[in-house]
């Protein structure tokens, strides 16, 4: 079943391949849909129950922030680890912490993150916030994602670029990519 969106089918394919536990983190609404396709098999996670941002509910089983470690979660817990629309939320050290501790608790990681060249890095690196709702804060570009996975210890076995939408109503598309990754 496809849901017209193509990282939202790459996260549902990663789901239907996953021989276990999927810890589906920073889930907001769950926007592909994963808890209620997949049922107990996705545990969705994120820092609020409310979206304060958005104003609306987050169906979270598992309340918790990313970005403060160890995760609540046992080593190998989880077969896959799904960062689904997170990564471009934090700064380069911060998105290689997650990755290393997605690591910890899954076999296999896949990622969807835009490459957002709306983003004034400069800017929304020293606004950063940690434990709270932050707008994008880095481009992911290609480069950059392959060196945060090199660098936390991921391999990655599928690796495509995908539509995201258009920026501000501008009609300039923004891309992303859509990822697999084993432990190295």
């Amino acid at each position: 079943m496809s849901t017209g969106v193509q990282r939202f089918d790459f996260q549902n394919a990663a789901v239907a391949h996953a021989k276990g536990i999927v810890l589906n983190v920073g889930c907001n609404e769950d926007p592909a849909g994963l808890r209620s396709r997949w049922g107990s098999k996705v545990v969705n996670c994120d820092l609020e129950a409310w979206d304060s941002t958005m104003d609306r509910a987050n169906p979270v089983d598992e309340i918790f922030d990313a970005t403060v470690f160890p995760w609540p979660f046992r080593d190998d817990a989880a077969h896959t680890v799904i960062l689904g629309d997170i990564l471009e939320h934090f700064p380069y050290d911060v998105m290689v912490a997650v990755l290393k501790e997605a690591r910890r608790v899954g076999r296999e990681l896949c990622v969807t993150v835009p490459q957002d060249t709306r983003v004034d890095e400069a800017a929304m690196s020293e606004s950063y916030t940690p434990g709270a709702y932050n707008l994008h804060t880095i481009i992911v570009t290609e480069a950059l994602m392959r060196n945060a996975l090199d660098d936390s210890g991921w391999t990655p076995y599928i690796f495509m670029e995908s539509p995201w939408g258009f920026d501000d109503g501008k009609g300039t598309p923004i891309v992303g990519w859509c990822l697999m990754a084993n432990r190295a």
